[in-house]
């Protein structure tokens, strides 16, 4: 009888000790493989581009290149991998931007180690995985408008609109530019703006920054 191969996965996040934990959850299955693992996103494209695994575990929110700037370079580059995003940040916006743009599913940092190796799991299958809990609503800020935006996209909006370039913002709040990008780009949908100066004024328009 055949042994089926085991399912070759990457592990990338830039915070180590997730990273080791991820993987070594992972590689203590019988029937799961880590091949490498990656502290960015360049890193974990390379990695992808080298091993050709079945399934990359990507962290969101890394330097160089996010989750979903990943999500998009692996499409571009026609990899058959399958990219479960592995996140603490129950978004719902953040689970469609990455969907929408090809990634098959989407584990919360904060889920069981049994939901992790499900997901792995199903997507390596060619199936979708979503976390159910990341579509729970957030708790509303106050009684006004301002939970249409997040916390962290209204002060990248309100660096923006302070005069800073994406770079700058970067800096200022600790994340990578692509990352900035991320965040503008889903405030423009939130807010059917058509660029980021556009959001910018919506977001003043509408009392979401100053």
């Amino acid at each position: 009888m055949t042994q089926t191969p085991p399912v070759r996965c990457i592990v990338a996040d830039d915070h180590a000790a997730t990273r080791q934990g991820a993987a070594e959850i992972l590689s203590a299955q019988g029937d799961i493989e880590v091949v490498a693992t990656a502290s960015d996103g360049p890193e974990a494209v390379h990695l992808m581009q080298h091993y050709r695994p079945d399934v990359a575990v990507i962290d969101v929110l890394m330097p160089g290149k996010g989750g979903l700037d990943v999500v998009k370079d692996v499409e571009e580059n026609g990899l058959r991998t399958a990219i479960l995003i592995y996140t603490g940040f129950p978004d719902p916006e953040v689970v469609r931007a990455c969907t929408d743009a090809g990634a098959k599913g989407f584990v919360l940092k904060s889920a069981p180690a049994e939901e992790l190796l499900r997901a792995v799991r199903t997507v390596a299958a060619g199936d979708h995985y979503v976390d159910p809990t990341a579509f729970e609503p957030p708790p509303a800020e106050n009684d006004n408008e301002r939970s249409l935006l997040s916390k962290r996209e209204r002060e990248v909006l309100q660096l923006l609109a302070n005069g800073r370039t994406n770079d700058e913002t970067a800096q200022e709040v600790g994340l990578s530019p692509a990352t900035v990008r991320t965040y503008v780009e889903n405030a423009m949908h939130k807010l059917k703006a058509d660029s980021r100066t556009h959001a910018v004024a919506v977001a003043v328009r509408l009392g979401l920054i100053d």
